[in-house]
């Protein structure tokens, strides 16, 4: 019918869910995805996806507003390295020491073969 099977149908509103801040989807939508066997990996990985997709357009109008507030009487943060009306070549929300959209999150991991979430550039 559609191409998707029951496991993967379940993983689209559990991210729809997330990216509506919908509990009572959640709480609906993950069981039924345990009931069609997927792991518990699987759909943290799919909550970590969601997540960090739903940070992106936030990150976006930070940093937009950032970027419309003239920082040069801002002191950079300690240990920074900027000298007083010296502007760096980043962005506003680096100036202000923000770390950039997806750090530490979904972007930073990979999964490996069992859809297990790993930190990337670990071994094992």
């Amino acid at each position: 019918m559609n191409g998707l099977t029951a496991r993967e149908i379940e993983l689209v509103p559990i991210g729809a869910a997330i990216g509506s801040n919908c509990i009572p989807c959640i709480e609906h939508h993950i069981p039924a995805a345990k009931r069609e066997g997927l792991t518990n990996g699987q759909i943290f990985a799919a909550i970590q996806i969601a997540d960090g997709v739903k940070k992106v357009p936030s990150q976006k109008v930070y940093q937009s507003a950032l970027e419309l507030v003239e920082t040069a009487d801002i002191p950079p943060p300690s240990g920074g390295g900027l000298s007083r009306g010296k502007r760096a070549a980043s962005s506003p929300a680096r100036r202000a020491g923000m770390p950039p959209a997806f750090a530490g999150g979904a972007a930073s991991r990979s999964f490996d073969k069992d859809k297990n979430i790993k930190p990337r550039g670990k071994s094992k």
